[in-house]
């Protein structure tokens, strides 16, 4: 004896291995394979969640290392050995006001600059700093930019590298 069972759609008695209903042509195979879909996509986005928590969690925020501009100056003496550079860098940021202007001053619109952050690192007698900044393109559309620049260690020149 087959058993019926109810439409979902239109309540009327089928059989219960019918793949659609035969008054209001309900595909219930259809609505598996959406049932499949949509439990892998909640799937897919738990695992894209839980990378996304991981990679932020092993993120070091800028504001992690709380220090004194009298001890960037120190550290960046010791590593560096450019005081007359290193008296100017900021602790909050890495900045150097001079990199700053010197960038600004290539701008169309210098008043949109906005410093991020900056990288510094040692080549021989000049210091290599890689800035990050916003500033506003032609179209007025706020765009991030990256900068490569020497500081001679002795004479403070600024140079672009290319």
């Amino acid at each position: 004896m087959e058993e019926n069972k109810k439409c979902p759609a239109c309540a009327e008695q089928i059989k219960s291995e019918a793949k659609k209903c035969r008054y209001c042509w309900e595909n219930f195979e259809a609505k598996k394979i959406e049932k499949k879909k949509s439990k892998n996509n909640i799937i897919i986005v738990t695992i894209c969640l839980v990378i996304l928590v991981f990679l932020v969690s092993q993120y070091d925020y800028e504001g992690s290392d709380t220090i004194t501009q009298q001890s960037i100056t120190q550290q960046c003496n010791d590593f560096y050995n450019a005081p007359n550079i290193c008296k100017n860098i900021s602790p909050h940021n890495g900045s150097y006001p001079p990199i700053n202007d010197f960038i600004q001053s290539n701008l169309k619109n210098p008043s949109s600059f906005e410093h991020i952050t900056t990288d510094i690192s040692d080549k021989w007698n000049k210091l290599k700093f890689r800035v990050y900044y916003y500033w506003e393109n032609s179209f007025w559309a706020k765009t991030k930019e990256v900068q490569y620049l020497y500081v001679d260690k002795e004479t403070l020149k600024i140079e672009i590298i290319k």
